[in-house]
């Protein structure tokens, strides 16, 4: 159970992370811990970043009701975080706790940050509250938070109750741990062969809660991040909470088999070789966009017309599994900011990110 008060003096040094679902109350629980904290003298650096743009650089906000003021952080430079502490300690007002909110979306650098502002044998070891989304849409670890639950001194996982449609009525799991993207179908279309149908309960303007149809399961193939408008009615995506039973990812198998016959083609896997491969798989329209998919998150690599698998290597820094550099990178011309570029349909292409 989360505590409802924090005594600061014996846990100095220690590590909190608030992690679940979307709307699932962290955000909020990490503001009344500011709040709390702030008004009992204690020096809080709350910590917003440069990925939210929904609620400005300025303050943590949870669900447009709680806020408080927040410093904005480069989420590819979070030592900047060390930088703020050591200012504030030279101007005489040593921080005594740290609030990081959406630390899923920063480098995994982070955890390294983590670590040295909870060094217990440092001058002034701080308390750390962190707070995010533990899984992505696709199910898979969200950026560093993995490891940021595992070096926890405690971990608090808030639950929701799922919100889809089901059998006439809402299922109402209590265990809705997983955020499904869903997509808006008059937008972005709908194929009865591939895509799955998003029903669920949402609460409208009025505070009612209501049933909304007319979505589709993102595809696993979606884009890993996208920005949220600062109006629902401007969305043409959403994220819904639901259950093990009622979370749908089509193309999660598809992105699986190609990178099955990836590695064991083991660098030799050619445009033709895929195509002759999947042509009777029931996604195989889809090949494109899953394997632009696999190179932009660097699963693959395309280099001169073959894809290969990425190979891993740990991070001293992060302790993180990451790409090997090197070779195993795609050849982009930086210099002249080219990029490279293979078809696989006529719609249908790779691009290599710079």
């Amino acid at each position: 159970m989360i505590p409802m008060t924090l005594d600061v003096a014996s846990k100095r040094g220690k590590r909190i992370v608030l992690y679940g679902a979307m709307h699932t109350g962290k955000t909020k629980i990490a503001i009344g811990f500011s709040e709390a904290l702030e008004y009992s003298k204690y020096n809080v650096l709350a910590c917003t970043n440069n990925i939210n743009k929904r609620d400005g650089p300025t303050q943590i906000v949870s669900n447009g009701t709680l806020a408080f003021p927040a410093h904005c952080i480069d989420v590819n430079n979070p030592e900047e975080i060390l930088y703020l502490i050591d200012e504030k300690y030279k101007s005489g007002e040593p921080i005594d706790v740290v609030v990081i909110s959406e630390a899923n979306f920063y480098d995994h650098r982070l955890v390294q940050v983590v670590k040295k502002i909870t060094d217990i044998n440092s001058e002034h070891p701080v308390l750390a509250i962190i707070e995010g989304i533990h899984l992505t849409f696709r199910n898979d670890i969200f950026g560093p938070m993995g490891k940021l639950i595992e070096i926890s001194d405690e971990a608090y996982r808030s639950q929701g109750y799922c919100t889809a449609h089901k059998d006439g009525e809402r299922c109402s799991d209590a265990d809705a741990r997983y955020n499904a993207r869903v997509l808006k179908i008059d937008e972005t279309g709908f194929d009865p062969l591939f895509d799955e149908l998003a029903v669920f309960y949402k609460k409208n303007k009025d505070g009612k809660t209501e049933l909304v149809k007319g979505f589709k399961f993102a595809p696993y193939f979606d884009e890993t991040l996208r920005t949220e408008p600062k109006k629902d009615e401007d969305a043409n995506f959403g994220y819904v909470n639901v259950c093990k039973k009622c979370m749908k990812l089509p193309g999660k198998d598809l992105c699986a088999d190609l990178m099955d016959f990836i590695q064991k083609e083991n660098g030799a896997a050619n445009k033709k070789l895929i195509s002759n491969y999947f042509n009777n798989h029931s996604a195989s329209k889809y090949i494109g966009s899953a394997l632009e998919f696999l190179v932009n998150e660097h699963r693959a690599v395309f280099d001169n017309g073959k894809i290969s698998p990425t190979m891993y290597i740990q991070d001293p820094g992060s302790e993180m599994f990451i790409p090997r550099p090197g070779q195993n990178y795609p050849k982009v011309d930086y210099e002249n900011k080219l990029k490279e570029v293979y078809s696989f349909s006529e719609n249908g292409f790779i691009e290599i990110a710079i």
